[in-house]
């Protein structure tokens, strides 16, 4: 039985592994990898640039195998990396994993010498050094490390750290890694030349080495490199005595030096042999291949940040330097080191160019199989930028976390964020901006747009820019001319039933040239209260108010509820004091203020200064109001119409209304109106009144009608109102109980060409113009 109990769970743990393997693939965590250390570089990746957009890789000529069909790049070990040999990420592996652990050496450039060192740059990258702990029960050798080199080396891209010899003339013989972290020189001869040495590194060079080894041969000069025949052994080339000179330092260090100046060696002896020295600046212990005191999440990456101060030609600039002062995930961190190094210009750019290119190197010894890796975060360049947000509780009126760090259930947030181009001594924009705006947990996108310091047209941001909640917005390049973008989010917090702790979340902003991180707040969302609003019965009616006038009463009832749905009654301790209303007329918002009385509770009324005649259309308005409590929980939004009329009843008709003209024919006949009848025949009441139900009544008569030339000659024939002579009798046209709800009426409108107003002309009648007058008669009663 527990034979069988073990099978089974050492099953279930290999199907859990597979799965978590196969979901890492999912999400684009898990790359296709030669070497296990990759993988573990990859299991979480920081943001970076594309750096063949900017960088190439160092053509390296290897004379150990001159029958290659390719001669360069034989022994550059840097790639840029791509996921399953596709789709390529922004990751560079410097040094490569062999599977004869043999050295390795990379070297990466700038496409240009584009490092201006007359104006403010900054540089910002993510190096990863293999973790020295065991990898399939192997415990790793380190690589050498990695330097940051601005150079002027006559061969450009094609430099890099040789060994060499002094015979009958100066000859360097190829490429070397080891302690050279591919960039210092290496003198493989027995005659201790240190101009030989310094000739074989990079030229016309400044390094700032993140060196994972100390080079100090078990820390005595006792063990100084024995030469082989006339040259010192491979394992003492890789190895060395470089630090030999750092005794404050325990191992990993970050310094920096000249690689090319024979003044940055020193020359020293055990009986007939020599062994070299690097003379370091600002030497300085590092953390560089294990974790230490930084979070798992960092998984070793180390953000490194190298500003330079602009300074003038021939003369000694400055690089600082922050190490690990960012989080794999964007967040700031307090850094773990800082150094400030002074750069002589003249040995750098011995021409006054005012330039320099700029790159990576790096290098393997001897049996180690670890790999070395970077990422640009932005591209030495003038660009620089920056980034800010603010959240803020809409619902009630309150900066987060300033005024308060909880948010209730519903309550309205927005997120703004101000992205700023910060340098406008930069020669280039920057470009193709991409925001990455995460959607904070417990809340719901509602709505966001982007504007512009150049006054350009607002942009819209639509939930379709959502995946795995994170929005993401091509922003215009910033620039001299548009320095700034702000962003706005509109979201909703969720319903929540118990507390929900919102964690901060890193809005980033990436481009060409730079990128920019800014870090919200964390909130809670707590569960929200509910207020129910009822309006009295003559609040729900249609009301009006006369120019002039006083506005009618809008009061009701409020409930309030805690969160469990509890009613809160009066003895709570709540006043109206505690409750804030809103008001909008016809969408536009009124100054807040308390529903009322101190002392009430559960009672409202609007206060009537908000909507006076003086603030409405005429005829219809849509007055909206709502409740909240000083939490920001909100009632339910109630809507009331109200008319602002003249207080009069009236009546307006065409002062001249035509029939048709009709010939004599001794036949019976029906005129209609003209063809005009829509402006002629136009007769309509307008009802200003106030009072609801007071309604009104339309009548009409006509007289009879005589030629315009003998009034004493009549029309055979009279005047009808759907069929009724109203020359007879007195009808009534159109009556109402609704005063002033529809306060135009048009009697005229429904008239067809058989209905309405007509003459009916008699078989006796004569030839003639006639006229006559029809009195219209308005009643203010039903």
């Amino acid at each position: 039985m527990t034979k069988k109990i073990r099978k089974i769970t050492q099953w279930i743990l290999l199907l859990t592994l597979l799965l978590n393997v196969l979901m890492n693939v999912t999400s684009n965590r898990v790359y296709a990898s030669d070497n296990q250390s990759y993988d573990m570089a990859t299991r979480e990746i920081p943001d970076g640039i594309n750096p063949q957009k900017y960088m190439v890789l160092g053509r390296l000529k290897n004379p150990e195998y001159p029958d290659e069909t390719m001669e360069y790049a034989l022994n550059n070990s840097t790639k840029f990396r791509a996921i399953f040999d596709s789709n390529p990420t922004n990751i560079v592996k410097m040094t490569q994993f062999k599977d004869n652990y043999t050295r390795t050496i990379g070297t990466a450039w700038s496409t240009d010498n584009d490092f201006d060192y007359t104006q403010k740059q900054v540089f910002k990258l993510w190096l990863y050094f293999t973790d020295t702990t065991q990898l399939d029960g192997v415990k790793q050798v380190p690589g050498d490390g990695m330097a940051f080199v601005l150079q002027n080396d006559e061969r450009g891209i094609n430099t890099s750290a040789n060994f060499s010899t002094m015979g009958s003339s100066y000859e360097l013989y190829g490429p070397i890694g080891g302690q050279t972290l591919g960039v210092y020189g290496t003198n493989m001869s027995s005659d201790g030349n240190l101009d030989t040495l310094a000739k074989s590194a990079i030229q016309n060079s400044w390094a700032l080495e993140f060196d994972t080894r100390k080079n100090a041969l078990s820390g005595s000069p006792a063990y100084a490199p024995q030469p082989t025949g006339n040259h010192y052994g491979p394992n003492s080339i890789m190895d060395g005595s470089f630090d030999l000179n750092l005794s404050s330092i325990t191992g990993e260090h970050i310094a920096a030096s000249y690689p090319g100046e024979v003044s940055s060696y020193s020359r020293e002896s055990v009986g007939r042999n020599y062994y070299y020295q690097l003379i370091h600046d600002v030497a300085k212990n590092a953390n560089l291949t294990n974790a230490g005191n930084l979070t798992p999440n960092n998984n070793n990456w180390h953000h490194v940040t190298l500003t330079w101060n602009a300074t003038s030609i021939g003369s000694i600039g400055n690089m600082n330097m922050t190490f690990d002062d960012k989080n794999i995930d964007g967040t700031s961190a307090l850094p773990s080191l800082t150094g400030s190094y002074p750069v002589d210009t003249r040995i750098v750019d011995p021409n006054k160019t005012g330039k320099a290119r700029w790159g990576i190197t790096g290098s393997n010894s001897d049996g180690s199989r670890a790999e070395s890796l970077f990422m640009i975060d932005a591209t030495p360049t003038s660009v620089e930028g920056s980034a800010t947000n603010t959240i803020y509780n809409s619902s009630r009126n309150q900066a987060i976390p300033k005024d308060s760090k909880e948010v209730g259930s519903n309550n309205d947030l927005a997120v703004t964020y101000k992205v700023s181009y910060d340098n406008d001594n930069a020669s280039t924009d920057w470009t193709n901006l991409i925001a990455k705006l995460p959607i904070p947990a417990g809340t719901s996108f509602s709505s966001g747009f982007v504007s512009y310091s150049d006054d350009t047209s607002d942009e819209s941001l639509t939930s379709g820019e959502i995946t795995n909640n994170v929005l993401n917005h091509q922003l215009k390049n910033l620039s001299k001319s548009n320095k700034t973008a702000t962003i706005t989010l509109n979201l909703k917090a969720n319903t929540v039933m118990a507390n929900l702790n919102v964690p901060a979340t890193t809005a980033q902003f990436v481009g060409d040239q730079y990128t920019a991180h800014t870090n919200t707040s964390a909130f809670t969302i707590v569960p929200a209260n509910s207020i129910t609003l009822t309006p009295n019965e003559a609040s729900q009616q249609p009301l009006a108010v006369a120019v002039g006038g006083t506005s009618p009463d809008i009061a009701g009832n409020y409930t309030y509820f805690d969160k469990n749905g509890s009613l809160i009654n009066a003895g709570s301790g709540f006043t109206n004091a505690n409750f804030t209303m809103h008001v909008a007329i016809n969408g536009a918002n009124q100054p807040t203020y308390k529903v009322g009385d101190a002392s009430a509770f559960g009672t409202f009324s609007l206060n009537q200064l908000q909507y006076a005649p003086s603030l409405l259309n005429d005829g219809k308005n849509t007055i909206t109001y709502y409740v909240s409590d000083e939490q920001g929980n909100q009632s339910n939004k109630v809507t009331a119409e109200i008319y602002r009329v003249s207080g009069d009843l009236q009546i307006e008709a065409s002062q001249s209304n035509f029939f048709e003209t009709g010939k004599v024919n001794g036949q019976p006949q029906t005129l209609g109106r003209t063809a005009s009848s829509d402006t002629n025949w136009n007769i309509r009441v307008i009802d200003g009144r106030t009072d609801i139900n007071s309604g009104w009544t339309l009548q009409v008569k006509a007289g009879s009608m005589t030629d315009v030339d003998n009034s004493s000659k009549q029309l055979k024939g009279h005047i009808e109102y759907n069929g009724v002579d109203i020359t007879k009798n007195t009808v009534e046209i159109k009556g109402t109980t609704e005063s002033y709800v529809n306060n135009v009426t048009s009697v005229s409108t429904d008239w067809k060409a058989d209905t309405g107003m007509q003459l009916k002309i008699n078989a006796n009648a004569t030839a003639g113009s006639y006229s006559g007058e029809i009195t219209w008669t308005l009643h203010n009663t039903p």
